[in-house]
């Protein structure tokens, strides 16, 4: 499982997030051999597409959110349509 988050987002914060919800999802579920990373990046898109083709990966799995505000809704493209556009590999889209 991997975490996308800008380079000048805190790294101690980042990484508590991933241990967290990391965590919940062990506890829950029988799924024992699940990694979880951070990566980061200026580019969504480049940071997803390179950290696929280095480590051979065979699906990408993305949960979506509501953004809230009516410009962010007109202006902002979303990262999960920004990936089904430009990814080659099987997309699993969470809601």
């Amino acid at each position: 499982m991997v975490h996308y988050s800008e380079p000048e987002l805190e790294e101690a914060l980042e990484n508590y997030k991933i241990n967290f919800y990391g965590q919940k999802i062990k506890s829950k579920h029988k799924f024992r051999n699940i990694t979880f990373k951070r990566i980061t990046g200026e580019d969504f898109n480049d940071t997803l597409t390179k950290y696929e083709k280095q480590n051979k990966i065979d699906m990408i799995a993305m949960v979506t959110y509501r953004r809230k505000g009516f410009l962010n809704l007109i202006f902002d493209k979303s990262l999960t349509k920004k990936i089904a556009c430009h990814t080659k590999i099987p997309l699993l889209v969470l809601h």
